[in-house]
């Protein structure tokens, strides 16, 4: 059934507050699913409204990260028993208060469980005029060029830059696609683009099924696959998570092998504007920026969520249902 914008923030709040998030973080959290939505991407949006209640449900959830190393403009948090989006925004918040006083800060998440859509982080380091860059790391669904064999995940990575107006954020995969998309076209019985995804042997497929268990393609062809290294170097070496093949799992509510999942990182860049040009004259020259390319007919960034920030949203009787 579809609610209102409003009606679906109310009740995702009171379900998560419910499972024992304070006011504070169940907004946050709903934000972060919603924003998902009103950009159309659905398979990041409010249907993972149950994989959050189970990990606020789980014994070993806390509700902030360890701070496991803190100097001057860097900090790296543990992640690993904590709401993905809730250390996100503890991340972001360190990173920017760094940021003021060093100008630049880099914040790194280690073990980390899933942070769903990267724009809505982008887009609120852009609200505190901010430049900010956020990548993730993910389990094994790329392979490298001339292999059949995944190595690397979907690996997304987010930008956003304030103006005046609407921020400029952008949010992609290093694939083509995300998995959860694919998986979208397979819950509909519908064949994907062959451009989309190759089968377990290397060969393009229209089969979701046939995608799923092979490999994705790359961004790009050759370049979105070294676009993805790029993104697990930061996000899983730098933070001493799992990497590559590594990568097990994101989420604490899932089954772990051996006793413990292995869990991908996260990485987070703040920028402080005024402290390298007056942020006035930035944004001075940003609404330049957009103003040429709006004039061109052309799409800016990050306007699909700013047209449909407040739409209704669908929302399935599993969630109505959630306690």
């Amino acid at each position: 059934m579809k609610v209102t914008y409003r009606e679906a923030k109310e009740l995702l709040i009171k379900k998560f507050m419910s499972s024992g998030l304070d006011w504070h973080d169940a907004n946050w959290v709903t934000d972060v699913l919603v924003a998902s939505e009103q950009r159309g991407d659905k398979s990041h949006g409010i249907k993972y409204a149950k994989n959050i209640i189970e990990i606020a449900n789980s014994k070993s959830y806390v509700k902030l990260a360890p701070v496991i190393h803190n100097d001057a403009s860097i900090a790296v948090l543990d992640g690993k028993n904590v709401i993905g989006p809730v250390a996100a925004k503890q991340a972001i918040e360190i990173a920017i208060k760094k940021a003021k006083k060093y100008g630049t800060a880099a914040v790194s998440l280690r073990s980390s469980n899933h942070l769903f859509s990267l724009s809505h982080y982008a887009r609120y380091i852009a609200s505190k005029n901010m430049i900010g860059f956020i990548c993730s790391s993910s389990s094994p669904a790329m392979a490298a060029p001339n292999s059949s064999k995944v190595t690397i995940g979907t690996n997304p990575f987010s930008f956003g830059a304030p103006s005046t107006s609407a921020p400029i954020v952008m949010d992609m995969s290093s694939t083509q696609v995300a998995r959860g998309r694919i998986k979208e076209y397979q819950d509909a019985g519908l064949q994907i683009p062959l451009s989309w995804a190759m089968d377990e042997v290397g060969r393009p497929t229209t089969c979701a099924i046939e995608a799923l268990k092979g490999s994705l393609q790359p961004l790009g062809g050759y370049k979105g696959f070294a676009i993805g290294c790029m993104v697990d170097i930061f996000s899983s070496v730098l933070s001493g998570s799992a990497f590559s093949t590594h990568i097990h799992g994101t989420s604490l509510h899932k089954k772990e092998r051996k006793g413990e999942i292995n869990r991908k990182g996260d990485f987070f860049f703040v920028v402080d504007i005024s402290k390298f040009i007056p942020l006035n004259e930035f944004n001075v020259r940003m609404d330049e920026f957009i103003k040429i390319i709006d004039s061109s007919g052309g799409y800016v960034p990050g306007a699909n969520f700013i047209e449909n920030q407040f739409a209704d949203i669908e929302i399935s009787e599993e969630i109505l249902t959630l306690p």
